[in-house]
């Protein structure tokens, strides 16, 4: 600024050059809020807005310290890191958790996801594409250490030629990975 004498069009040009504001790092790195999470929890796995969930949505938003309708002050929820605590981040591990081991149909519901999308019946593929869709930010097919981790998560001892999205327990095993995804930092982001 005060190379320019004080004109904004140079700095905000400079700023919109500026690798950092390129970086991996900091693009999407906002923290969801709790009804974000909850939320966007069910419209990933596939179980979109089940009635007999409502309460539930309503308990857990509040234990994460986001009253719906009743904000703290007229500014609103502070948000982004504010969101995480030491409470409120396994909190929202355990209600994934929950939801995901606990609701009749969940299994299948996963299974409709994976067949929704592109390469259902190739595990590498499906790995890459149910990652990038439930933690927001593209996974890299060619970063082999990750693919693999989410394979074995996926597939654990079973070759990956004999993954069939429709065959008896594929569901369960969509559910293994979907356990895993929810826990990752990544998933915490928006």
């Amino acid at each position: 600024l005060l190379a320019n004498d004080f004109a904004l069009a140079p700095a905000v040009a400079a700023l919109l050059k500026s690798a950092h504001f390129f970086d991996g790092e900091t693009i999407g790195a906002r923290v969801k809020s709790p009804v974000e999470h909850v939320l966007g929890f069910h419209a990933e796995s596939g179980t979109g807005a089940i009635p007999a969930l409502q309460d539930t949505i309503r308990a857990i938003t509040f234990v994460t310290d986001q009253r719906l309708f009743y904000p703290p002050n007229v500014a609103g929820w502070p948000g982004h890191r504010d969101w995480l605590t030491s409470s409120t981040l396994p909190t929202r591990w355990l209600y994934t958790n929950a939801v995901l081991t606990g609701i009749d149909g969940m299994a299948e519901a996963l299974q409709g996801v994976a067949l929704a999308l592109p390469s259902p019946y190739v595990a590498r593929d499906l790995v890459v594409d149910v990652a990038t869709l439930w933690l927001g930010t593209a996974v890299d097919p060619a970063d082999t250490a990750t693919v693999d981790r989410l394979i074995g998560v996926l597939l654990g001892d079973i070759p990956e030629y004999e993954w069939d999205p429709t065959a008896p327990g594929a569901g369960t095993r969509l559910v293994g990975l979907a356990l895993h995804l929810a826990v990752q930092p990544e998933y915490q982001l928006s």
